[in-house]
């Protein structure tokens, strides 16, 4: 797969692609769960996803196995354009405290 297969991929497959790789510029990892977390999908979807984009874009994505998750290479290049003012409403949204964890009360028993 190369960059001119990327608009052969439908717009939902687009959009996770790009959300992989907002997460390896911004975040510096992704993992499978942060896919299905993100969009309901199915495991096997979110490897297909993880896959095609390490297709797309192999200078960019590497598997740490050690920690189970996918990290950005040295030589990361974006493929796709960022709009700043939704990387800032996306990392927020993506690092923002849970609110049934920030409420959890401890049981002492």
């Amino acid at each position: 797969m190369d960059k001119k297969n990327l608009d052969d991929l439908n717009h939902a497959q687009r959009e996770r692609l790009a959300f992989i790789e907002f997460r390896l510029w911004f975040l510096g990892d992704v993992r499978r769960p942060d896919l299905i977390d993100r969009f309901g999908i199915a495991p096997a979807v979110a490897t297909r996803d993880l896959t095609a984009y390490r297709e797309l874009a192999p200078e960019n994505i590497d598997f740490d196995g050690r920690r189970k998750l996918y990290v950005p290479k040295p030589s990361f290049s974006p493929l796709f354009e960022h709009d700043p003012r939704c990387q800032k409403v996306l990392v927020r949204e993506l690092v923002k405290p849970q609110k049934d964890f920030c409420s959890a009360k401890r049981h002492l028993d």
